[in-house]
């Protein structure tokens, strides 16, 4: 809507004038998984992957006219580049925002290479994962083929894959960015930096685990709570977005949680943050169940489950104690 509103009083901002002339990213086949063959997935793959220096190169020049310097990420802490990279998309990406792909299932399903606007989506997701490539040992583009992805969104979809990150769809992210860029659930800028410097944070977590010589079964199982969705099912991540010191099961969350029968773990996140991640017990799901859609009504039943056992158990509801969910990319 503010994007059709600049267009029709001739205001369009500086980003929307630069992508008149930004060269298109065509996918050879576009469209989900489901509307694919495994060899025209594969054949998607090879064409990103040789196309991938070129966009790189064409989003980086596109940064630096904002003042963003790509390379800064590639070789320093790529935390504070993707902080200033929230701050521009939150200031820019409003006046390209188009209301039509910013439905999820229009973009998702549809042939969309002619626009510049969903060119730069697929263009940032390479930055990101070229910057995530550069720092998380082990992470690298894929192509999820196979009947065990059948039915979860990565489907047939390029992602970037590592033990580390588990499967990040890094495009749908970008494209989730850009859904909520306007329209009446606006992410604000840290919003939109916590999406885009999570992966860090569960690779670092990851990293602290192995240096302490944890069993690789315990990493693995944090990974998915970090995640929100677990091979096991959905997971609630409870956040402490104000650092606070959790010490001991005297905490009066995880005394909560645990009368209330649900799993718990925590995990200091380096430098910002602690997390209490909570969820079903595994044993009452099945551990070879298919991921379901975040809006699959068995999601929101666990959902819902979950909340009811929290509040039944009287787990404090307090200021600076934020709620969310999150979808395994």
């Amino acid at each position: 809507m503010v994007a059709s509103l600049l267009r029709a009083l001739g205001l369009r901002g500086r980003l929307a004038r630069l992508l008149d002339d930004y060269p298109r990213y065509i996918q050879p086949y576009p469209g989900a998984g489901k509307a694919l063959t495994d060899a025209k997935a594969t054949l998607n793959f090879e064409h990103f992957m040789a196309q991938r220096p070129e966009r790189l190169r064409i989003v980086g020049e596109l940064l630096a006219k904002f003042g963003l310097d790509v390379g800064s990420a590639m070789t320093g802490d790529p935390k504070p580049f993707l902080k200033r990279l929230a701050a521009w998309m939150h200031k820019e990406w409003p006046a390209v925002r188009d209301p039509e792909q910013a439905d999820f299932m229009t973009w998702f399903n549809g042939p969309h290479g002619g626009r510049a606007d969903l060119s730069l989506i697929v263009d940032m997701a390479i930055l990101h994962g070229e910057i995530m490539i550069a720092h998380v040992p082990d992470a690298g583009w894929a192509v999820n083929l196979g009947s065990n992805h059948r039915g979860v969104t990565h489907w047939r979809r390029i992602t970037l894959n590592g033990r580390r990150i588990g499967i990040a769809d890094l495009e749908s992210m970008f494209h989730q960015v850009y859904q909520r860029s306007g329209g009446q659930h606006r992410w604000d800028q840290s919003s939109i930096a916590d999406s885009l410097i999570r992966l860090l944070y569960v690779a670092e977590v990851f990293s602290e685990m192995e240096d302490a010589a944890q069993p690789v079964d315990v990493a693995e199982d944090s990974i998915q709570y970090a995640y929100g969705f677990a091979f096991h099912g959905v997971k609630l991540k409870i956040a402490a977005l104000e650092a606070e010191a959790v010490e001991s099961g005297q905490d009066r969350r995880l005394k909560a949680a645990n009368e209330a029968g649900l799993d718990y773990r925590i995990e200091r996140l380096p430098g910002e943050r602690d997390y209490i991640f909570v969820g079903l017990p595994l044993a009452d799901l099945e551990a070879d169940e298919t991921v379901p859609a975040f809006d699959d009504p068995e999601t929101l039943a666990r959902r819902a489950e979950i909340d009811a056992r929290l509040r039944a158990a009287g787990f404090p509801q307090k200021s600076g104690l934020h709620v969310e969910w999150v979808l395994r990319w």
